[in-house]
């Protein structure tokens, strides 16, 4: 069981609107930081990264 999922809500499509197709991905790294801090104190962790997931797909992946 998961304790803690952490999420960056990235939608590049909406950010980035019509130069979405040349705009680079960029790692979660302070949330992959939060999380392995997290790790290290004894808690389960889920991390989902925004960038490729629609918010309906984001919100499906939590509720499994």
């Amino acid at each position: 069981m998961t304790d803690i999922v952490l999420i960056s809500p990235q939608d590049k499509k909406q950010i980035f609107q019509n130069l979405s197709s040349i705009a680079a991905f960029e790692p979660p790294t302070y949330m992959l930081l939060v999380a392995q801090y997290l790790r290290q104190k004894g808690l389960s962790i889920e991390v989902i990264d925004g960038q490729f997931f629609t918010p309906e797909e984001i919100a499906k992946a939590v509720i499994s």
